[in-house]
């Protein structure tokens, strides 16, 4: 199914550039401080690279490699990627994951997925279970289908045309999201700590995230750089919101047939307006208590509705911002 080339003795990891906003305070110097996955990191072979034609892939993958085709890891299938390894993929190129894909870095030897063109991304109908790793340069990084388990710690996605679309949820903590489209769900619950989601144009559109279902865990999370850092349309799940920093924004809030809860955030940006945005058939239960809100009017949290009753907390406020708020 495959070609391999064995042509020398290292292989070479690229850094995805997350050099930004480097006048901004809070939170900026996002770093993965665990020095390990809790995973066993798996083999670490520092010599010899592959060329992959495409097709069914499994077993394991070391140094440099080069995918020329499409690979698909099957039901029941397991590939394993190097700590350290570079994964290249030519113009047009992705992979399936039906089955598990594990991608082992550790901070000294992070896992690249690039191209030097455009290319598709990872489609996941399986399990992705790796940290440290570097996804850069495709058009859909990770698109998560229904039945999903996608788990990306301490890693970066950059320079992509979209970075996340999930449809059963997905954890990232300690992860750096840049650039690129909104992050969608349409699923599952999006599980966040110590991360950074950048879409890096301050107020305007698209929106950061947006919820058409599932629902959220987000504690000490940056939210910024896009119209609107989260737009809930729908969520049939729980939805947590806490320790984090919603800021670079027009709205920090749009919202809509969900219960959803804020607690201990900093609200910071252009307007404090939390708008209902309306639709659905159940309506909203939003707790608003304890945020501090950074806003033309001051420190108050301001509501665009014309159905306050859906609302609560919003005159519960803190004085100063959160200490630690956002990435850690």
């Amino acid at each position: 199914m495959f070609l391999v080339a064995l042509t020398g003795c290292n292989s070479t990891t690229e850094e995805v550039d997350s050099g930004r906003d480097a006048g901004r305070t809070e939170s900026d110097a996002f770093a993965a401080t665990p020095d390990a996955l809790s995973v066993d990191a798996g083999p670490r072979a520092d010599a010899g690279s592959m060329t992959i034609s495409g097709g069914d892939v499994s077993g394991i993958w070391c140094g440099t490699i080069d995918v020329m085709g499409s690979v698909t890891v099957r039901v029941s299938s397991t590939l394993t990627v190097c700590a350290g390894a570079s994964v290249r993929f030519a113009s047009g190129v992705g992979m399936t994951v039906n089955g598990t894909l594990a991608l082992p870095g550790v901070r000294d030897l992070p896992i690249s997925l690039d191209a030097a063109d455009r290319w598709l991304g990872l489609v996941v109908s399986g399990v992705v279970d790796g940290g440290f790793v570097n996804i850069a340069h495709a058009s859909q990084a990770v698109d998560g289908r229904a039945g999903s388990t996608i788990t990306l710690n301490d890693s970066t996605i950059a320079t992509s045309s979209a970075t996340l679309r999930l449809a059963n949820g997905g954890t990232f903590d300690r992860t750096a999201i840049r650039g690129g489209s909104t992050v969608l769900i349409t699923g599952g619950v999006l599980r966040m700590s110590d991360s950074l989601l950048d879409l890096e144009h301050d107020t305007l559109t698209p929106d950061c995230t947006d919820w058409t279902a599932g629902g959220a865990v987000l504690d000490h999370v940056r939210f910024t750089g896009c119209h609107c850092p989260i737009h809930i349309v729908h969520s049939s799940l729980e939805f947590t919101i806490t320790n984090s920093i919603l800021d670079g924004a027009t709205n920090p809030v749009m919202i809509a047939d969900s219960v959803a809860r804020f607690t201990h955030n900093d609200f910071i940006g252009t307007s404090s307006l939390v708008l209902d945005i309306g639709g659905g058939r159940s309506g909203i239960e939003c707790d608003l208590a304890n945020n501090y809100w950074e806003g033309p009017l001051g420190n108050v949290a301001q509501i665009g509705t014309s159905n306050p009753s859906q609302f609560t907390g919003e005159d519960v406020v803190l004085a100063a911002r959160v200490p630690g708020a956002g990435p850690r």
